[in-house]
């Protein structure tokens, strides 16, 4: 509030690193005479139901931003929000509402606000369904960020059809495509799952996709580590991470196979690193050298593999080559600017990894795919034929 007049209201208000979710919920369905095809009535439901939540809910994400504004519970007490640095604003239906996705897509209004995302709409149901599957504050705030990046591109009957892609395929759009649309049967997986957990069907209680894809892998150990981690350079690595595609994850786990491997034969340092999109990257090092002198040696990597690579955000990894736990982590985040000095330090630094081609391949994870046939081109990548390349 600001003095003593009321400058707004939030139903909930969750806070997690950086992060603030506002949910605000309606009540309000819709009526009999809109469920009949009156346009003007389904319009006046829909401000009722929708549009007041989300005009409701951006005034109060603006707020976060205003230090005039003093925040207090529902009984009174002062509260002070952590700062925050993005704010997801959640529109809640409390009961069904036909065709809601399609709604909201059509009818809901809203002024951009820097450091807000676009505003999700959603019923009880959904928000069941994405507290039951994404119950890490990791993968759920992961989802957050990938569908309202995608809230002008992707339309569905149903936001349960764009979680269930968002499980088995991960939300991942290509970037030359304006619009999607994903069908019913995208959300059958996640309708199995639900039943499994909540009725004993016999059924995956995880569809195999995105939640199950790292298992058994050092990625997947090293989510489990910062899943539930708030430091902001955390939660940044792990969104780094689940943004890589099936191909690069299986790629930097054979990496990292081998340079932990390389490690427990030499006892050395050794390092794999990955570019990913954006101007972001991440380097990952195996070593069991004193902790002090191990992180040292990240951080002056990491400033050196950022400057050469020319990115504005650079992460680092310290694991142990016999555990794979990560020991420490590193994120460089500033804009990329000429160096006298770095161009001294980086001249003769190789973009390239320390791990061979031959290393990667012998230890990838097996992946069921057809076969390959000795004419044809290798799935490596190289460009050669398979017999010349990875063929045995």
């Amino acid at each position: 509030m600001r003095s003593k007049d009321v400058a707004g209201e939030v139903d909930v208000l969750v806070t997690f690193s950086k992060f603030a979710i506002i949910v605000q919920a309606k009540s309000k369905q819709l009526t009999a005479v809109a469920r009949q095809g009156d346009e003007k009535q389904i319009q006046k439901d829909f401000a009722g139901a929708v549009q007041s939540a989300c005009d409701q809910g951006m005034d109060c994400a603006k707020m976060l931003f205003d230090p005039a504004i003093k925040w207090v519970d529902s009984h009174g007490s002062a509260v002070a929000p952590a700062a925050v640095e993005r704010v997801f604003v959640v529109c809640l239906v409390a009961d069904h509402y036909p065709a809601l996705a399609a709604q909201a897509r059509q009818f809901l209004r809203f002024d951009t606000v820097d450091r807000v995302a676009s505003p999700l709409v959603m019923d009880v149901f959904l928000l069941d369904a994405l507290a039951e599957m994404l119950d890490t504050p990791l993968h759920f705030l992961n989802y957050l960020e990938r569908r309202s990046g995608y809230a002008d591109q992707v339309m569905s009957n149903h936001e349960l059809n764009i979680l269930g892609f968002h499980l088995v395929q991960n939300l991942h759009m290509q970037e030359d495509a304006s619009l999607f649309h994903l069908g019913d049967d995208f959300g059958i997986d996640l309708e199995l799952a639900m039943l499994a957990r909540r009725e004993g069907l016999e059924a995956p209680r995880t569809p195999r996709g995105i939640l199950t894809i790292l298992d058994g892998t050092t990625l997947g150990a090293l989510l489990r580590q910062i899943e539930y981690r708030p430091e902001p350079g955390m939660v940044e690595l792990g969104f780094a991470i689940l943004a890589m595609s099936e191909n690069a994850l299986n790629q930097a786990n054979a990496a990292l196979s081998a340079i932990m491997r390389l490690s427990q034969i030499d006892n050395g340092r050794h390092d794999f690193t990955v570019q990913l999109k954006d101007g972001v990257g991440l380097t990952f090092h195996s070593s069991a050298l004193p902790e002090q002198r191990a992180r040292d040696g990240l951080m002056d990597h990491c400033v050196r593999r950022k400057y050469v690579q020319q990115a504005s955000r650079w992460f680092g990894v310290l694991l142990h080559p016999t555990t794979g736990q990560m020991r420490c982590g590193v994120m460089l985040a500033s804009p990329w600017e000429r160096d006298a000095q770095l161009d001294i330090a980086t001249a003769h630094m190789s973009r390239r990894s320390n791990v061979s081609s031959a290393q990667l391949r012998q230890f990838t994870r097996p992946r069921d795919v057809a076969k390959v046939g000795r004419n044809a081109p290798c799935p490596c990548g190289s460009g050669k034929k398979s017999k010349r390349c990875c063929h045995p």
